[in-house]
């Protein structure tokens, strides 16, 4: 039996390291391959995402980074509650708020189909929806709404009740 010598390279020995090397280069190569397969993926989902969302988004952004917007307000809203057969009443005053003053100068100009959006919202409530306190902040929303789809964007970023009184 012959012993090998260290030094010396059979052809088998080069091809087979050369297979290797050219392996190797394909699976760099395939993990670059993938990962820039896997960012492009995550860049269309995050995009998609975005799109969808990006008023929803953009209006909490907002809200948390701008204090203290631009003011409408609408004095003593005087309405009949439904079921209450004239017998109940409230009286409320409410105050929007707008990110700039373009919203400010829309709402001017629509007062009256804001007032009448507000009368007709508030006309549907029975007294038990006005009186309940855990449902001020959905009510505060779905006007919020309201306003916003009569202006056909999310102009109003707030909404406030200044006057609050059912009797």
């Amino acid at each position: 039996m012959k012993k090998k010598d260290p030094d010396v390279i059979t052809e088998e020995e080069k091809k087979e390291s050369e297979q290797n090397k050219e392996g190797n280069k394909f699976v760099k190569a395939g993990k670059i391959f993938l990962l820039i397969i896997l960012m492009s993926l995550q860049a269309m989902v995050a995009y998609a995402i975005v799109k969808n969302n990006y008023a929803d988004i953009r209006e909490k952004i907002m809200s948390m980074t701008d204090k203290g917007g631009y003011y409408f307000q609408i004095e003593d809203v005087i309405v009949n509650p439904s079921s209450s057969d004239g017998q109940r009443y409230l009286i409320a005053s409410i105050a929007f708020e707008f990110n700039n003053k373009g919203g400010l100068t829309q709402a001017e100009s629509l007062k009256i189909e804001i007032l009448d959006k507000v009368n007709s919202h508030l006309n549907k409530k029975t007294v038990e929806d006005l009186g309940d306190l855990s449902q001020r902040d959905e009510l505060k929303s779905e006007l919020r709404n309201e306003i916003n789809n009569l202006f056909g964007q999310k102009m109003v970023r707030n909404l406030f009740f200044t006057k609050y009184v059912i009797q």
